[in-house]
């Protein structure tokens, strides 16, 4: 995968993807985010718009639909958090993991691009898993970036952004 100038990534084939005009960010606060019970607000300066959610309640999840051909996933992470299942569509879900040795915020953990231009439902769940290195199993939701262009979309590209590993990706047709 290639990265263009808004920071998403494009998928390698030969039909280039439409270049991303424009990046809209939705806060975890916002009405379109969706959370189930099992959420806690986390507030800190370096979240995105101060706050972001967490959960450790296996099956907790949260939904969002945008319009868009593009959408990544911004969570906090650190050596207690575990992984999340995220699902476009309802597609299949992709395991992201949210464990790093260190906490930072903001990282992007989760990305599709490639998504046919129009609207679009995100879905993070809650996993319950972990990964070897984290001493914890939580999810940390802080916001959502919505890539949106006026042209026709490459087939999708669905990645789960593994921080402490290396990314994961699969095809979705």
């Amino acid at each position: 995968n290639a990265t263009g100038p808004s920071g998403f990534s494009s998928p390698v084939c030969a039909t280039p993807a439409p270049p991303v005009s424009g990046v809209v960010r939705i806060e975890d606060s916002a009405p379109e985010m969706l959370f189930s019970s099992g959420w806690r607000t986390k507030s800190s300066s370096k979240r995105s718009g101060g706050t972001s959610k967490l959960s450790s309640t296996t099956g907790a999840s949260v939904s969002a639909t945008f319009q868009g051909v593009a959408v990544r996933l911004l969570s906090t992470t650190s050596s207690y958090y575990g992984e999340a299942l995220v699902s476009i569509d309802g597609g299949t879900p992709v395991r992201a993991d949210l464990y790093s040795p260190a906490f930072g915020y903001q990282v992007p953990v989760f990305e599709a691009s490639g998504l046919s231009p129009g609207t679009h439902t995100i879905t993070v769940t809650v996993a319950g898993t972990k990964n070897p290195l984290s001493t914890g199993r939580g999810v940390d939701v802080d916001a959502l970036e919505i890539g949106v262009v006026g042209s026709p979309a490459v087939p999708p590209v669905i990645s789960a952004i593994n921080v402490a590993v290396t990314p994961t990706t699969a095809v979705v047709s």
